[in-house]
């Protein structure tokens, strides 16, 4: 390289030009030059983006409130803060991406927030929406079968499972105060007197048991409902419309009951075995001043723990049914029913 003042060849290892002394020029900069934007941190963004919307979009569809026709305000409220998010990721982008910092730093500082975003949006649970009360008093319309209510043609197609509902709501309230008088005694210590006390409480429990579960399962009377709706005259579209809807909606009520059903069976099988150990031990204690008194004390302890645990399942079951009716009640008044209107009268 030439020395700018002198001209003369500067020699290989020198900095300034050995001949007249000048100082070699840095190469000028470019002044406001900006540090261009690798492709790492420009994918970032894309993908911040793609995960914050597809998260909020799936979390957004399953949410049925975020109905754009029923509830175009809070349709556009979801989406509007999705935007928000969107428009402070991008704030972050455009105030690091000319930053002379680590390509791996921008892209987690740019991805980070829309990937978190995103999950927080579709982690979070999914609101309930409320019933809405002139639905609700329609459905009690139907119920009634009033002659003075308008009922559309898929109620008269369903109408005749509510009538089987409320007949079987009455036929197993019937049946199950049919044994109230025999399991009155029940766990009480003169209901383990003698063997003939005994095989009496066993015999209720075990027809107890057959009511539960004649009654437990409600699948045979909703297998008839795409027979009734078959005959709506209807397109088959708008047929599987209403089937959809009528299997969400009722679906929730049958976990429900079925929670119950399941608690009275459990509970019935432990006083069963606890009666049919006392039965098949009757050799093994004495009633004695109200009291059971057993010989043995292993045999004691098998026998206080059935009990103790048949008790329990059978607090669990009264709890649950006694919170079921008074949901039963509560959504009863809602439709204008009374609780005998559905089947669901206290036996006299």
């Amino acid at each position: 390289m030439n020395c700018q003042q002198c001209a003369k060849v500067i020699p290989d290892g020198f900095i300034d030009c050995p001949w007249c002394g000048n100082a070699r020029r840095a190469p000028a900069s470019i002044p406001g030059a900006a540090v261009p934007t690798d492709w790492l941190t420009a994918s970032a963004l894309s993908l911040s983006m793609l995960c914050l919307f597809s998260f909020s979009s799936l979390s957004i569809s399953r949410d049925k409130a975020a109905n754009p026709l029923a509830n175009p305000a809070y349709f556009r409220g979801e989406w509007i803060g999705i935007f928000f998010w969107a428009a402070i990721i991008l704030t972050i982008f455009g105030l690091i991406r000319d930053k002379q910092i680590r390509s791996s730093l921008k892209f987690l500082a740019i991805v980070g927030p829309g990937f978190l975003l995103g999950l927080i949006s579709l982690s979070k649970p999914t609101p309930h929406l409320k019933p809405d009360p002139a639905q609700l008093r329609h459905i009690g319309q139907v119920f009634k079968g009033s002659e003075t209510s308008q009922l559309n043609k898929w109620d008269l197609a369903i109408r005749p499972l509510y009538l089987e509902l409320v007949s079987r709501n009455r036929q197993y309230i019937d049946e199950i105060s049919k044994l109230d008088d025999a399991l009155q005694s029940l766990y009480s210590p003169a209901s383990f007197r003698d063997a003939k006390s005994v095989q009496a409480i066993l015999d209720a429990l075990e027809l107890r048991l057959a009511v539960a579960d004649k009654y437990a399962d409600l699948k045979p009377l909703f297998q008839k409902v795409p027979e009734y709706v078959a005959k709506v005259d209807a397109t088959e579209e708008q047929k599987q419309d209403y089937l959809a809807g009528f299997n969400e909606s009722f679906g929730k009520g049958l976990t429900a009951k079925n929670s119950v059903f399941s608690m009275e069976h459990k509970w019935v099988l432990s006083a069963i075995d606890l009666y049919r150990f006392s039965l098949a031990h009757q050799n093994s204690y004495k009633f004695s001043s109200g009291r059971v008194i057993f010989k043995n004390d292993a045999e004691f302890a098998v026998f206080s723990n059935k009990l103790n645990n048949s008790r329990e399942y059978y607090s669990q079951f009264l709890r649950a049914y006694t919170g079921s009716r008074r949901a039963q009640s509560a959504l009863l008044a809602q439709m204008g029913l009374q609780p005998s209107d559905a089947g669901l009268e206290n036996p006299k």
